[in-house]
């Protein structure tokens, strides 16, 4: 069919005629494609409908934008149910229905200005709105959207998504009969308020005293500007939640996320209550990580099937600790993973190692790792990896293993084969393999971390001996010791001759213990502790280190009464001290506080000529300035040193 088109336009219309062959004439109208921009142009109130109360002449149409200004204070009336494409309201103003439960709907932009109140209605022509859910709609700074007065309830349906900055509300503040507030499963609610979504409409966000109705389906977005709380009216169960807030969130309730949890910024605050993501074996949720950490109880669905990489970003307040798991064999049964982050403190016995050997138990900062199924979740082996920024005392993150205990009061073992550890030792992340079941978990050291807690280890030479004394403020399955020397470099450890030493078995108590070796010669001599397990399973001690010089008793040793810095300083926990003595005497080294209280004896006994070291161990004291005294019958000398936890 031959056909030509002409296009016409005039007004607010365009006309197009199709010319067909066969003579037909086909007009059609797109008043729809002219949408205009409205602004209200009285500075009191007006009728809705008059033409002259609007620039450009003429009311608002199904589709037009609408700008109230801000020399508006007064009644709008005669509202009609309408549809517009953009509401910008920047001076406060009443929308009055031409007709009680008249409805004004906006497709695209609805934007209520900072410090201006918009009311809905009032008695006698009370509005209801919809944002639709092609929409964006904000209530900015202390800007209001509130539901006057009436006796018939209406309702504010969020179908898009609408901001409430911090400060602003949705309110009824003078409704007789209440108002609703529904959020249906297409909407997002962006939440500034400090106190979240209320269980009651007397604070909040959501200030409506009518049926307020949260759909479990819809995104719940907290990104206030101070510290927020979820409220206890956020649903059990929601769609997406997100926090972007860097002043963080703290949960009210349980909370369980089946589509998206995104944390953009902030850490989320669990209490005693539960963040799960999932709601079964095949929900089990998404998350969206930028920054933060999940402070508290944190749970994951996982189904009965090989996974790979589900994160538990749970940790401290400082610091980013996730854990990693990859079931490698799929659990016989799904399942919930409950992960929490446990910081540790001063005298915990016990505790995982760092890779010096010491005990970590700097408060607020180390810890360890629960782990504990759920729902079901049952078999299957997995590899973990535990990421540890912010741990004290790593010096070397490739040797850092992850140890396992069953319970507070058991031992840490290990479980599975070790991989190498990767990142660096301020953001180290250890590796594991081939583990099986969930208990406590925590960073340790090498394959073979010290089942003693050693406060001290010290070598002395005396006469033609060296005298090595050590002390354990507790053990575990120690079966006991074997001592081993090194000449002038502190590795290739040799086992000495009848060394070995009974350990005291599973103790609580300070145990000491000493043994003497004829040295062999002059120069640097290296000793280190083998302890062995009732399995016979072995693990070393650092060294330490005694110079033995030529003619020993001789009065003039090239040797003088000194006392050298501390290595490292700053430390954390355990440092090495050295000293060196010029005569046979008897001499103390001690440690004191800034106040001048001692709290470590580290020698007291008689020195031949030599240099010395030993090391203290500050598990049990907390951060600061000490100063540390070697002193004999005619010498003193005093150094101090920075313990940084």
């Amino acid at each position: 069919m031959n056909q030509s088109i002409v296009s016409l336009s005039g007004g607010n219309m365009l006309v197009r005629v199709t010319l067909v062959a066969l003579g037909i004439l086909t007009l059609v109208s797109s008043a729809a494609m002219f949408a205009a921009t409205k602004t209200w142009n009285r500075t009191t109130g007006g009728v809705w409908t008059t033409a002259g109360n609007w620039t450009p002449n003429g009311a608002p149409a199904t589709g037009d934008s609408v700008i109230i200004n801000s020399t508006q204070s007064a009644n709008i009336t005669a509202v009609p149910t309408i549809s517009l494409l953009a509401l910008n309201v920047t001076g406060t103003c009443r929308l009055v229905a031409a007709t009680s439960g008249n409805t004004m709907t906006v497709t695209r932009t609805l934007t209520v200005a900072t410090g201006v109140t918009l009311s809905l209605g009032t008695n006698g022509g009370r509005m209801n709105f919809t944002l639709a859910n092609t929409a964006t709609g904000s209530v900015n700074g202390t800007g209001v959207l509130n539901f006057d007065g009436g006796t018939t309830v209406r309702t504010f349906m969020l179908n898009g998504n609408l901001t409430i900055a911090p400060g602003a509300l949705m309110t009824d503040l003078a409704a007789s009969a209440g108002s609703a507030f529904t959020l249906a499963s297409s909407g997002t609610l962006q939440i500034g308020s400090a106190a979240g979504i209320a269980t009651t409409g007397a604070t909040g966000a959501i200030q409506v005293t009518g049926t307020r109705t949260f759909n479990t389906g819809a995104n719940y977005v907290y990104n206030g500007t101070s510290a927020q709380a979820t409220g206890n009216g956020l649903p059990a169960t929601v769609n997406n939640l997100t926090i972007n807030n860097a002043t963080g969130l703290a949960l009210g309730s349980d909370v369980s996320v089946s589509g998206t949890l995104t944390m953009t910024s902030g850490n989320i605050i669990t209490g005693a209550n539960t963040l799960t993501l999932g709601t079964s074996p095949t929900i089990r949720g998404t998350l969206s990580r930028t920054s933060g950490t999940i402070l508290g109880n944190f749970s994951r669905w996982f189904t009965n099937a090989t996974v790979s990489s589900v994160v538990f970003p749970v940790g401290t307040a400082s610091n980013y600790r996730p854990s990693a798991v990859s079931f490698t064999a799929a659990p016989s049964a799904g399942g919930t993973l409950l992960a929490t982050f446990v910081s540790t403190y001063p005298g915990e016995n016990g505790l995982p190692l760092d890779d010096a050997g010491t005990n970590i138990i700097n408060a607020g900062d180390e810890g360890y790792w629960t782990m504990t199924p759920g729902n079901g979740l049952t078999g299957g082996t997995y590899t973990l990896d535990v990421t540890a920024d912010g741990f004290a005392g790593v010096n070397n993150f490739s040797t850092l293993r992850i140890l396992k205990r069953n319970d507070g009061a058991s031992g840490w073992t290990l479980n599975g084969t070790h991989a190498t550890g990767t990142g660096s030792n301020s953001t180290p992340t250890a590796h594991r393999t081939g583990m099986s079941g969930f208990a406590q978990v925590g960073i340790g050291a090498a394959d073979s971390p010290l089942p003693i807690q050693l406060s001290s280890f010290a070598a002395v030479v005396a006469g033609n001996q060296v005298r090595l004394n050590w002390t354990t403020m507790s053990e575990l399955n120690n079966y006991g010791f074997e001592v081993q020397k090194s000449s002038n470099q502190p590795d290739n450890f040799t086992t000495i001759p009848n060394s070995f030493i009974p350990g005291h078995g599973t103790t609580n108590v300070p145990q000491s213990y000493s043994f003497t070796d004829n040295f062999s010669g002059v120069g640097a001599w290296y000793y280190r502790l083998k302890q062995i397990d009732l399995d016979g399973t072995t693990f070393y001690s650092d060294p330490v280190m005694v110079d033995i010089l030529a003619g020993v008793g001789d009065q003039n040793q090239p040797v003088e009464f000194s006392l050298k810095q501390n290595y490292p300083n700053p430390f954390n926990p355990s440092t090495m001290i050295e000293y060196s003595v010029a005569k046979v005497e008897h001499v103390r080294l001690k440690v004191f506080n800034v106040i001048g209280q001692e709290v470590a004896t580290l020698v007291d006994e008689m020195r031949s000529p030599g240099v010395y070291s030993a090391r203290w161990d500050a598990s049990s004291v907390s951060s600061g300035m000490y100063f540390y005294k070697l002193e004999s019958a005619t010498n003193t000398t005093m150094k101090r040193m920075m313990l940084l936890k």
